[in-house]
């Protein structure tokens, strides 16, 4: 919310810039923690660019967080994080802690984020986020391996939020890796974000990826962001009547997971869209492949790497297995999450 207040000579801080801030300058954080009134504490910038998965319940969640170890509990959210000139650089908002309270990681939202939520409330009633319509994750060694990229950098684009998105109608594709946009080098999600995050719907962005050696530029035109949709589970058996799946369980030891493929009854069950309908994975092998990459659940429905394929039955996965040779394998997976199904990319390095 917006408020305004009206009188005169009234004191207030003025708002900085955490663009500039580093690692290691001290900061002040303010607020009323466990109902103690007007409590200042001190610490440092601990690390910036922070996201906390126990926070993402979007898929736009805040991943360019500020991090510091000046106390903050319960009651300093909302509070100002302020910098040696009195500048507000931050605004309070979290604790990473297993009790509850301050155990010295305390966040704050940037304050160039929050100056611009202020300007959108009051000129649009609402804050829009700018997106450029992808699923993205920081990319792995794997990633950037299958990508051609000689360090490990950039974000994988793991899919699309929904159908038509201004980057799939831009040309890129599931497995892309992003290394820059609007002319500076993204290395990681918070990154990429915070640069999307200074533009507007409809503005044009350049976004440059990496795809499997070749370096692709593409010009996207930034939506705004929709609400999340929440999504249902697979379940074991269909509707009644269904049959149990259990019985056309597949393993593949060469991965290291067990498939069975999603019927029609399972996905319209669990509301899985039709372009996702391929094998779900029942068990992961501990240390195998594809340990604590794939979970069970999880549905591979398309391959990029060694070959591009429909991914439909466990012979499918089976031949696309077969064919890379003990090399790396580059699955399309869907995965529940609280708000719904995402497809991810998930590349594999099989053993020798």
């Amino acid at each position: 919310a917006v408020l305004k207040i009206e009188g005169g000579n009234l004191p207030v801080l003025p708002l900085g810039n955490d663009r500039t801030s580093r690692v290691g300058e001290w900061v002040l954080a303010i607020g009323n923690p466990l109902g103690l009134d007007f409590t200042v504490t001190a610490g440092i910038i601990s690390a910036k660019g922070r996201s906390l998965n126990g926070l993402n319940q979007s898929r736009y969640a805040i991943s360019d967080l500020i991090q510091t170890d000046a106390a903050i509990n319960p009651g300093n959210s909302g509070g100002p994080l302020v910098n040696q000139r009195g500048e507000v650089i931050g605004m309070n908002s979290a604790i990473a802690s297993m009790t509850g309270m301050n155990a010295g990681y305390g966040f704050a939202i940037p304050i160039t984020l929050a100056k611009r939520v202020l300007e959108d409330i009051i000129k649009h009633g609402r804050a829009r986020v700018p997106a450029i319509g992808v699923q993205i994750t920081d990319a792995t060694e794997d990633d950037a391996a299958v990508a051609g990229l000689k360090q490990i950098s950039g974000v994988l684009v793991g899919g699309f939020a929904e159908s038509g998105t201004p980057a799939e109608k831009a040309g890129m594709q599931a497995g892309d890796v992003i290394i820059a946009a609007d002319g500076e080098t993204v290395d990681r999600v918070s990154t990429l974000q915070r640069i999307v995050r200074n533009h507007e719907p409809g503005d044009n962005v350049p976004v440059v990826v990496m795809r499997r050696g070749d370096r692709k530029t593409f010009s996207v035109k930034l939506m705004e962001a929709p609400a999340d949709r929440p999504a249902r589970q697979l379940a074991e058996n269909g509707p009644e009547g269904t049959g149990d799946s259990k019985a056309n369980v597949v393993s593949n030891s060469t991965l290291g997971v067990s498939v069975t493929p999603v019927t029609a009854a399972m996905a319209e069950d669990a509301k899985l869209a039709s372009r996702y309908r391929g094998v779900r994975v029942t068990s992961v092998a501990t240390f195998g492949p594809a340990y604590r990459k794939l979970a069970e659940d999880d549905v591979i429905f398309e391959s990029l790497a060694p070959e591009r394929r429909v991914i439909r039955t466990s012979a499918d996965l089976a031949q696309v297995v077969s064919s890379a040779k003990g090399g790396y394998v580059s699955l399309n997976v869907a995965s529940r999450g609280p708000n719904g199904w995402q497809s991810r990319i998930v590349n594999i390095r099989l053993g020798e």
